[in-house]
């Protein structure tokens, strides 16, 4: 029996895709409201500049959902939606757009305080460290020359903001996503640990609306050139490029 209406269920899939890509050309402008969710970290700091963006150029309405936790995009009526890592469902169409990289940071402050990044990476295991609740406890970080460093940190807090913050009052150092610190000239790159790769998800077939398009599009653009680099002061590197 399926395999008797999956024809006709590509068909219908191709006249919604046809009738999508009618509208996008004629400018139709159909007053709908864009429903699009991600993680906290990446609407502060990512996507909240890009869909500014959009609103500037007129793109239309915009419902913007916060949530770590993935949402069903059937049941909620999710147009796109941002996710870190993971899978997804199956019926989704899913990109990867970039990736969220992570470092340990410190406040250029506590860094002057200490002399300097350290040559031995060992060294950073005796500072005072910041961690959030989810890292487990003893905190663990593998760094890219295979040094591992198992620490109890001085500070825990519920929240990535938290960790920033106590970085950025110069309490120790601690594991940021480097989109999170592009904006913050008071701490500084330590060491990078991982990056995780981000992916877009929508329910909409080959053909997503324009308005999709445009903001995926953005953000890949965005997360190339969010790039930081190591042993300096928080800066962009824009020359760099991922897949």
């Amino acid at each position: 029996t399926g395999a008797r209406l999956l024809p006709h269920c590509e068909s219908l899939r191709q006249v919604q895709e046809d009738l999508q890509e009618t509208l996008d050309r004629s400018g139709a402008d159909l007053q709908q409201t864009l429903k699009i969710t991600a993680p906290h970290v990446i609407c502060q700091s990512l996507l909240v500049p890009v869909l500014s963006r959009f609103l500037t150029t007129g793109g239309g309405k915009i419902r913007l959902i916060a949530e770590d936790a993935p949402i069903n995009l059937v049941e909620h009526k999710i147009d796109l939606a941002i996710r870190l890592g993971g899978t997804a469902p199956q019926t989704a169409h899913i990109s990867r757009i970039g990736y969220l990289h992570k470092s340990l940071f410190a406040s250029n402050s506590f860094l002057a305080e200490r002399g300097g990044i350290p040559a031995l990476t060992e060294e950073l295991a005796t500072w005072p460290h910041i961690a959030n609740d989810w890292q487990g406890d003893p905190v663990v970080y593998e760094t890219g020359d295979g040094t591992v460093l198992r620490v109890s940190p001085l500070v825990r807090c519920n929240t990535v903001l938290g960790v920033r913050d106590f970085i950025a009052e110069g309490q120790g150092i601690g594991l940021l996503p480097d989109v999170l610190a592009v904006n913050e000239d008071s701490i500084c790159s330590v060491i990078p640990i991982y990056k995780t790769p981000i992916y877009a998800l929508h329910q909409h077939g080959r053909t997503p609306p324009k308005q999709v398009r445009e903001i995926i599009s953005w953000l890949r653009t965005a997360l190339r050139d969010r790039r930081i680099e190591t042993g300096s002061p928080v800066r962009l590197v824009n020359d760099v490029h991922y897949a």
